[in-house]
């Protein structure tokens, strides 16, 4: 389920720093000044201090465990099972889809029934327990984080 989409167009610094760094590993974090231009989603925080950075052509339908702050006692917004946030979001941005061509780029992201078309700078929030996806006819970079709720993020106990 994809519950917004927008656009944000990366800096210059962003758009080096994810050409230079960002791999096939969803393992590449970004450095902490990323996180001063990017997609902001109004009553969520970010589950992680910076966004993984990722390279590819293609991303096949997955799902996403939750890899942010971990609340070793869970409160209000966690599920004690899971140990996860109730409610979460991801966002995926997408920072540079290559040489410029005559044709554009097709580039599609794909959440549950949802398909939306991007280009460089549109991001959406969806939910990544979801199987999502993404096809291009053209190797892309991109940027993505785990959101909780701020209530969630706010009951959050660090593990002493």
């Amino acid at each position: 389920m994809i519950f917004k989409s927008g656009k944000l167009m990366p800096t210059a610094e962003q758009v080096h720093h994810a050409r230079r760094l960002a791999d096939e590993s969803f393992c590449v974090v970004a450095n902490r000044d990323f996180m001063a231009n990017f997609p902001i989603v109004d009553g969520w925080e970010v589950g992680t201090e910076t966004p993984i950075l990722i390279r590819l052509r293609n991303c096949e339908p997955h799902s996403d465990p939750w890899v942010g702050r971990f609340n070793s006692k869970p409160t209000l917004g966690w599920d004690a099972v899971q140990q996860e946030p109730i409610e979460r979001r991801a966002v995926f941005w997408v920072i540079d889809t290559g040489p410029k061509s005559r044709f554009g780029t097709n580039m599609f992201f794909g959440c549950g029934a949802d398909t939306i078309r991007l280009t460089a700078g549109d991001y959406v929030v969806f939910d990544d327990r979801i199987t999502h996806w993404v096809m291009s006819d053209r190797v892309w970079r991109g940027a993505a984080i785990q959101l909780l709720t701020r209530e969630a993020a706010q009951h959050y106990k660090a593990p002493q």
